[in-house]
């Protein structure tokens, strides 16, 4: 034999090595060119139909025909990808998924298995099996019967585990239970796995259009909540009007994306669409705008958490020698300590499903402040001003705050099961949110005047249980929300460092510790948050809500 120095190709898949960070890189880019397709991104709304083809061999239709088109699309949009190994532990796991009856012909499932090496996906597949499952236990069995695996239902691990047959379980076949005898042998190891986090889950299904209802209420119900009070006392009650003009616009606006969308299958994000309207430097322009946003919402958040702090516990002060820090400045410096750790982390799932109850946090302050006015001496009975023609700037921003969730509209809609829907999902989800922000600014309105603060909570009397509630949920927000925030901006950064200083850890939390330390720096020397959200709602917002959709269009 002789020595041809390094691998460079195998099997179609060309091979890159780098020693010094011990990584591989295998690439079929050179293979995938072979096919004419026009140019595109990667359309994620249509990735699912390649198994959907499978199905229909026998006797294809035009629709068929339409999907394998976009199939080459694909192909042609993720040619530029490439599977990266790196020197990590040399573990193998597997996940498994099973969609029961989700052929509708047929009523067969849909099963899927997923293995990983070094933490890396080495190999996958998506069948649709020849047999019909009674229940989900067997459909899931069935999956697992042929890999390790860690499967999101548990049914099917006890049923692997007990050896017992009983009337319940005896119509699933022998077969599908040699898997026991490998777990005796300790040669196998089945994990229950949230079904949010397996992979294999994007392999047998996609996203239900309730799911995707929730996901957007979540993403334009946020902190704007707090603020809408203030917005209708600085604006007076005839700026009710423009809050509707705000939403009816933001919701066209949203249609305008979807529009785009339409008209090129293989855009799947916001910033695909910024890329084809204005090219890679508008991509970048746009994705600072977006970061810039994130930034200073995070800055928010810092100057959020100590206000409420700092009414819970005014006299609070950090004494460090001669150095005094007093009052919001004081809590601000807290907030980050407790905070450091989350930005640290590498994986962010747990604040996720925390953050991801916000319409929940919601629902919680727009109850305890109803319930304050009507059992703590307050009342509603504040007449209000009909409008305030100088104070209509700053409530227009801050109406505008509210409905800042366009930039994952195109997100949501290529993952939906039944995209023609979108429009029913995108009005149900504004109007919760319009009922919602409206509803608190009334109320709140209607409790304290032109006394209202910039935030609701402010205002709430101490020592009262609902007060409480709401002060203390209203904590939990940044805590949870923070990191969520500054880890796009962090990642964008990196993004742009050189080669030899990605992905390296100690670069990472430098980046992260620096974001957290210019918050604190920023919210200290600009402690107003009615402000701030302002400023972010008149220009980020406006941007990225009203002008980029509306020239996107054109």
């Amino acid at each position: 034999m002789k020595n041809l120095s390094l691998a460079q190709q195998i099997l179609g898949m060309k091979i890159v090595r780098d020693r010094k960070t011990k990584k591989i890189w295998m690439s079929q880019k050179k293979y995938v060119e072979q096919f004419y397709v026009c140019n595109g991104v990667y359309p994620a709304r249509y990735s699912s139909r390649s198994w959907r083809c499978e199905q229909i061999l026998a006797n294809p239709g035009k629709k068929h025909w339409e999907a394998i088109k976009w199939i080459l699309r694909y192909l042609k949009g993720t040619s530029k990808m490439c599977f990266c190994f790196r020197g990590t532990e040399p573990i193998l796991e597997g996940f498994a998924d099973a969609n029961m009856a989700g052929d509708l012909d047929g009523r067969k499932f849909t099963s899927g298995f997923l293995f990983t090496f070094a933490r890396e996906a080495v190999s996958w597949q998506s069948k649709l099996q020849k047999c019909v499952a009674l229940s989900t236990t067997e459909a899931e069995c069935i999956a697992i019967e042929k890999y390790k695996v860690y499967c999101d239902s548990q049914s099917p691990i006890d049923l692997s585990k007990n050896s017992m047959y009983h009337s319940c379980t005896k119509h699933i076949d022998v077969r599908y239970h040699w898997i026991r005898e490998v777990m005796e042998k300790q040669l196998l190891k089945l994990v229950k796995i949230h079904t949010n986090k397996n992979p294999t889950d994007m392999l047998t299904k996609v996203a239900s259009r309730d799911k995707l209802e929730d996901v957007l209420r979540k993403v334009v119900t946020g902190i704007g909540l707090l603020t809408v009070p203030y917005a209708l006392s600085s604006g007076g009650w005839l700026s009710l009007l423009l809050f509707f003009l705000v939403a009816a616009m933001t919701f066209y606006t949203g249609l305008l994306l979807k529009t785009c969308l339409d008209a090129d299958p293989s855009i799947r994000s916001y910033l695909d669409i910024v890329e084809r309207a204005f090219g890679k430097t508008g991509r970048i322009i746009v994705t600072i705008i977006m970061n810039s946003e994130l930034y200073l919402v995070g800055t928010g958040l810092l100057i959020l958490e100590a206000d409420n702090l700092h009414k819970l516990f005014p006299k609070f002060m950090i004494k460090i020698g001669t150095l005094t820090i007093e009052g919001t400045q004081s809590f601000v410096f807290i907030t980050a300590l407790v905070i450091l750790p989350s930005m640290l982390l590498t994986d962010l799932s747990i604040l996720s499903y925390v953050s991801a109850t916000g319409v929940f946090f919601c629902l919680i302050i727009f109850i305890s402040v109803v319930c304050v006015g009507a059992f703590n001496g307050v009342g509603f009975h504040v007449k209000g001003k009909l409008v305030d023609v100088g104070g209509l700037p700053t409530a227009v921003s801050l109406y505008i705050v509210c409905f800042a969730g366009h930039p994952v509209v195109p997100s949501v809609y290529t993952s939906m099961r039944n995209a023609y829907q979108f429009s029913k999902v995108l009005l149900s989800s504004f109007t919760v949110t319009t009922i919602t922000y409206m509803s608190i600014a009334i109320v709140g309105y209607l409790m304290y005047g032109s006394d209202v603060e910039s935030q609701i909570t402010l205002n709430l009397p101490t020592g009262k249980a609902s007060a409480e509630a709401a002060i203390y949920t209203t904590l939990l927000i940044p805590i949870t929300r923070y990191a969520l925030m500054l880890t796009p901006v962090a990642n964008g950064i990196e993004s742009g460092l050189l080669e030899n200083y990605k992905n390296r850890t100690p670069v990472r939390l430098l980046i992260r510790m620096v974001l957290l330390f210019s918050t604190v720096v920023l919210a200290c020397v600009f402690p107003y948050f009615e402000s701030l959200m302002a400023i972010v709602g008149s220009i980020f917002v406006v941007l990225a809500s009203f002008v980029l959709p509306c020239l996107f269009y054109l």
